[in-house]
């Protein structure tokens, strides 16, 4: 009842009502909210709701667009039906909202009629404070569903308005550091760094915010999560590379460390709570380029990622790690490093299946890499044994 009757407000020809009705749907979505995840999904369920905000969009009051950015971003933000794909069962009970685990609350936001199109234009008319939260939606609806993010960037001119906050012609610092925030969330899957390689956002939005001057940004923590952005976002498109932007910065190879180090302690920093994945998935092309990897051996790459292997408790985040220590084996400190800080115990307990009884089982993939590694690290003279021999041998007195 109250989702329809704020629906109604927002379509009301007083310019005041409507930005009045759409900062309540704000507020019903906020974390502070006891209801807020139950009402996050009935307002995605809600045609008529969905509709109204993204009329809003396109509204000529300035105060209509910013409010129903703010309400849209709330929407998004931590899209259960993703989330608790990654979470243990039951985590997200106390909602209220068991059913919202069935809903990509992202994927219905982009794809209600004129949502993106009324996004791209705040992003390119807006007031500063407008475009600050248009790219948050942005940002959140990618960060949490890769069937929202395949829609963003194939919807005409919205990377583009993106592109036109980060590089030399934008202005506000703040909505950059956003707009960067939300061209990171898309790089993170494959099936959408295609789109962004090719409409050059390395060059024209990533390249420039690298270079970004601290003294001329101002904020000191939203510099630091931009650059900490722009330089895993490089890192997910075009890590690779031997002649990447990345590897020619130590500093952005020093960044992506920090970003692990932080996730692993569950650490707030630059004003955000990090994730190992965040930095994992750019260290697992990183590592590729050989040039890399003897400068993130030194900075304590191997060891941060044996404390992964034991710490980390999602499947993903094990699949990185281990992805990445396999592509440090080859070099001879690293395997050095390995056997120091007892990757060869941890690799055993692995393959023995017993590295922790709160984990869900390895993969088949994870178990060929640790045999792989722990055969370059032990017994590299003899041909590499399956992961089972390799596990039987691991358990003989």
């Amino acid at each position: 009842m109250l989702i329809r009757e704020l629906a109604s407000k927002m379509r009301s020809a007083d310019e005041s009502k409507a930005a009045a009705a759409a900062k309540n749907v704000h507020d019903i979505v906020r974390e502070g909210c006891a209801t807020w995840r139950q009402n996050q999904t009935e307002i995605c369920r809600s045609h008529e709701m969905l509709q109204a905000l993204a009329s809003l969009l396109r509204s000529p009051s300035e105060r209509c667009r910013y409010e129903a950015c703010r309400a849209l971003g709330n929407i998004a933000f931590q899209n259960p039906g993703l989330i608790g794909q990654a979470l243990p069962p039951g985590a997200l009970e106390a909602t209220g909202a068991a059913d919202a685990l069935e809903t990509d609350n992202c994927l219905a936001l982009v794809r209600t009629v004129g949502m993106l199109d009324g996004l791209r234009y705040v992003l390119q008319v807006g007031s500063v404070n407008s475009k600050h939260e248009a790219a948050r939606v942005v940002n959140n609806c990618a960060a949490y569903s890769v069937s929202a993010a395949q829609v963003i960037v194939q919807s005409s001119g919205l990377i583009q308005a993106l592109k036109g906050l980060c590089g030399a012609a934008g202005r506000a610092q703040r909505t950059r550091a956003k707009a960067i925030g939300a061209i990171n969330c898309l790089s993170t899957y494959d099936e959408t760094r295609p789109y962004l390689v090719s409409s050059r956002v390395v060059e024209d939005a990533l390249i420039p915010a690298l270079h970004q001057k601290k003294k001329a940004f101002g904020d000191s923590d939203e510099f630091k999560a931009m650059q900490a952005d722009a330089v895993m976002a490089t890192a997910n498109l075009v890590g690779k590379n031997e002649n990447s932007p990345i590897a020619t910065e130590p500093d952005g190879l020093r960044t992506v460390i920090k970003c692990l180090r932080h996730g692993l302690d569950r650490h707030v920093w630059a004003g955000i709570t990090w994730t190992s994945y965040s930095s994992l998935l750019p260290l697992s092309n990183l590592t590729v380029s050989d040039c890399n990897k003897e400068l993130l051996a030194e900075l304590g790459l191997v060891e941060l990622l044996v404390r992964a292997m034991a710490e980390c408790i999602s499947s993903i985040e094990e699949e990185l790690a281990m992805e990445c220590l396999e592509n440090m084996v080859f070099l001879r400190e690293c395997r050095r490093r390995m056997v120091a800080c007892g990757a060869v115990e941890r690799l055993g307990l692995l393959l023995r299946g017993n590295a922790s009884s709160n984990r869900p089982a390895s993969t088949e993939d994870v178990m060929r890499r640790a045999q792989h590694i722990l055969w370059w690290l032990t017994k590299r003279e003899v041909p590499a044994p399956s992961f089972t021999c390799c596990a039987d041998y691991l358990g003989r007195d």
